[in-house]
Formats: C-alpha cells, sequence, structure tokens
C-alpha cells in the first residue's frame, strides 16, 4: 500500500445548538445559551449569579441552521476527500435530547430535514456519475452496546465482533458483516436496516434515546492508470459516527437494565474524554485508545490519519448548564487535536473493475431500481458476485 502524506490539520469542530423543547418550555427552563454565527462565539450563561462563559470555535449553528447548510459547510469536503482516497470521518457528540441523532438521521420523509447520512449517500454517487472512473462501493453497520461490538446487518447480529490491528497498524472489526451496493438507495437500505436493529429506549429526557454508539462504514475504492501504466487502486472509508447521548442517570430516570446501559455508555464516554485530554496535552505520553472498543475504533479519526469532524451538539435550556459546560470544555480541547490525512493507493496485477467484471459505473443506470443490498458476499474480488445483474 502506498501512502501519501499531507501535512497536519486540525480537527474540525462544529458546535450546533438546539432550542427550547416544549418538555422545556412546560418545565419553566429559560435560555441559557447565546450563539453568534458570525463570531464563531457560542456564550453560556450561569443565570443564578450573571456570570457569562465565552467559547470560540470555527464554526457554530443555532437552531435555526438548515440541515443543507450544516452538510455543505462541514460534510461535504470529507466525502469529497473519500471519493479521492482519503478517510474521512464525521463523528455526532452530545447530551440526551441535544439533536445529535437529527443532525446524522434527520427526516426520512422530508427532504430538507434530511441529514448528514442520506445526503452522503446521494453525493457520493453523484460524485462517481461524472467520473470516467469505475468504482465499487461497499457498506458496513456496527454498533457497540454495553462494550461489545456487533453487526446491526446481516444475521449474526448478536455475536460479539473482535477489534484487531492489522500489520501496518490498520485497525479492522473481524467478521464485520460488508455489502456491496450500487447506488444511492441502496445504501440508504443497509443504513435503516441497521438503524431498525439499534436499541433504543425512553428516558425522562427524550422518548427515543440511543443505547449504543453506532458506526456506518462507506468504503469507495476507484481504480485509475497511474504514470507507469499500471493500474492502481485508492480507497477512502467514510466513517459516519452517531455516538449514544452521556447521561445524567439522576436526571433522566434509569433503573434496571437501562441504568446498566447508560453506566457503559458513560464509561466509554469517559475514555473518550480521556483521548482527547491525552492528544492534547503537552505531558502525556500514552493515549489510552485500547481503553473502550470505542475509542479504538476511533484511533484514525482522533490524532490519525483521517479528516475528521466533530460535532458537539448542546442545548439552550438552563436545565441542561452542566451538561453544556461539560460539552464545550471538551469541544475546546478537540479542537487542539492534529490529524495527517493521508492518500492511500495500492498498485494492483489483476485490475479488479475489468471489464469482463461489473462496477457502479459501468451498471448504475442499469440498476437503479434493484435491490443491490442482495449482493452478500464481501470479498473483494469475487467476480461471480460481482458479476450478478
Amino acid at each position: 500500500m502506498l501512502k501519501a502524506k499531507q501535512s497536519s490539520e486540525p480537527i474540525k469542530v462544529v458546535i450546533r445548538c438546539k432550542g427550547l423543547t416544549q418538555r422545556d418550555i412546560e418545565s419553566k427552563a429559560r435560555e441559557a445559551v447565546t450563539v453568534d454565527q458570525f463570531s464563531c462565539e457560542v456564550r453560556l450563561h450561569d443565570l443564578a449569579n450573571g456570570k457569562c462563559k465565552k467559547f470560540t470555535f470555527e464554526q457554530v449553528y443555532d437552531e435555526d441552521s438548515s440541515q443543507k447548510q450544516v452538510f455543505d459547510e462541514n460534510a461535504a469536503d470529507i466525502v469529497q476527500g473519500v471519493l479521492g482516497g482519503y478517510n474521512g470521518t464525521v463523528i455526532s457528540y452530545g447530551a440526551c435530547s441535544s439533536g445529535k441523532s437529527f443532525t446524522m438521521s434527520g427526516s426520512q420523509e422530508d427532504e430538507e430535514l434530511k441529514g448528514i447520512v442520506p445526503r452522503a449517500c446521494k453525493i457520493i454517487f453523484e460524485k462517481i456519475e461524472e467520473q470516467e472512473k469505475k468504482y465499487l462501493v461497499k457498506a458496513s453497520f456496527v454498533h457497540i452496546y454495553q462494550g461489545e461490538t456487533r453487526n446491526l446487518i446481516g444475521k449474526n447480529k448478536n455475536k460479539s465482533l473482535k477489534i484487531f490491528e492489522t500489520s501496518d497498524g490498520q485497525i479492522q472489526v473481524k467478521d464485520i458483516k460488508t455489502v456491496r451496493v450500487r447506488d444511492a438507495e441502496s445504501l440508504l437500505k443497509v443504513y435503516r436496516a441497521g438503524l431498525r436493529n439499534s436499541y433504543i429506549s425512553s428516558t425522562r429526557m427524550n422518548a427515543f434515546s440511543t443505547r449504543s454508539h453506532m458506526f456506518f462504514f462507506i468504503t469507495i475504492e476507484s481504480e485509475e492508470i497511474g504514470e507507469d501504466d499500471k493500474p492502481y487502486i485508492r480507497k477512502g472509508v467514510l466513517k459516519l459516527v452517531d455516538l449514544a447521548p452521556a447521561e445524567r442517570t439522576r436526571k433522566t430516570g434509569c433503573t434496571g437494565e437501562r441504568l446498566k446501559e447508560a453506566n457503559s455508555v458513560n464509561s466509554s464516554l469517559s475514555v473518550f474524554g480521556q483521548v482527547v485530554s491525552a492528544l492534547t496535552s503537552k505531558k502525556s505520553t500514552y493515549i489510552p485508545y485500547r481503553s473502550s472498543a470505542l475509542t479504538t475504533i476511533l484511533r484514525d479519526s482522533l490524532g490519525g490519519t483521517s479528516k475528521t469532524v466533530l460535532f458537539i451538539h448542546i442545548n439552550k435550556s438552563s436545565y441542561n448548564y452542566d451538561e453544556v459546560l461539560f460539552a464545550l470544555k471538551l469541544a475546546i480541547r478537540a479542537k487542539l487535536i492534529k490529524n495527517k490525512p493521508t492518500l492511500s493507493f495500492c498498485a494492483i496485477q489483476n485490475r479488479f473493475l475489468s471489464s469482463s467484471q461489473s462496477s457502479v459505473k459501468m451498471n448504475s443506470r442499469r440498476s437503479r431500481g434493484t435491490e443491490d443490498a442482495s449482493i452478500r458476499c464481501s470479498k473483494l474480488y469475487c467476480t461471480k458476485c460481482t458479476s450478478r445483474p
């Protein structure tokens, strides 16, 4: 595998602020957060003593921001980079009822309310249609539930998967289910199927609270002829990550199994915070990636070779002052993390997208409306499967 490194760049930290909910209004909560999108400043007001804390970021959004604006200004470049052979990551972080899943998924029915994932699926295939190169697109969907990594698609969804490091330092998930897709709709079908299998429960803070960290992986490979007239493959992996919410169990009213789930989520998010702190501390010599499955999978995204955007979601309610302060402090540290985006490509002897085989570029028009997710084989060079109509 050949790798061409760029200079280091900080990960992009974006603040998205949700307005008061009906529940907040009914409980007589007041607005404790003001957002200035022009100065990119967030002000957190302690209404009890009149003090105000100010935080500045590269990009901030209030409740009036559109899904399209958020995607175009933050995630579109990540997707474009993956098409060009870079790894890219979008992480959505926030407490209960802060809007993090809305940013990632949005609404299935309303086009304007669609989130980052459906917009990414669409733009991937729009860009492929514009190119002369041949592409191979694959999808996987896993989650971390109570410390165990499991498939969200396929038959063995209860099997605990092993996360391991390859000889060249890459983090992989053993036995992960992978599906080849040929258009945006079939890619979205994989995502929606996984969402239906995710763990969701009701709490005092949110009627639909995610109980696991979810990772939707889109792998894009393209073939091109190099200056030496030999075929090469560019490979980029897009990680779309919706983290389970941090919870104050006294607020959410969790008991029994829900309490166990919340404690597991909080434990992994604590390690996430430790990794962020270690990466930004001049004194730190050890980064605790391996202390949780979450940070192991995100190792390339935090301080690695990926282009990364981290969305921090907050709520304006004075009721959530402590959670907002914690999230903003995490965001301040995170924006100091630097990655070294790396372009990956390798020479091949047998062209995996030869004229005798099918590819996204060659067959996207013919296969529209078909169930692409029915292609179950995950072997990259399996001509038997790729030649299926």
